[in-house]
């Protein structure tokens, strides 16, 4: 089990998401965050691991051709 975080880009907020046994059920935990923040679970977009993060669009328009920019946040092992 590894310790994840999930950083947002909008301001420079971090919080600890906790310990998952992979990346996988990190994101998925970081997903449902998202969508008590108001966020459509349907259409968050996941990015590839890269990096030592993974990054979370809020629709595939924002994912397309988009180095990270756009993201609404990353995943990072801590």
């Amino acid at each position: 089990m590894s310790d994840y975080t999930i950083r947002f880009t909008s301001g420079d907020e971090t919080e600890l998401l906790g310990s998952f046994p992979n990346y996988t059920e990190a994101a998925i935990h970081a997903e449902v965050l998202l969508a008590h923040r108001g966020y459509d679970m349907d259409e968050l977009v996941r990015g590839e691991w890269e990096q030592g993060r993974l990054l979370i669009w809020a629709d595939e328009s924002d994912a397309a051709n988009d180095a990270g920019a756009k993201a609404l946040c990353s995943v990072e092992r801590c």
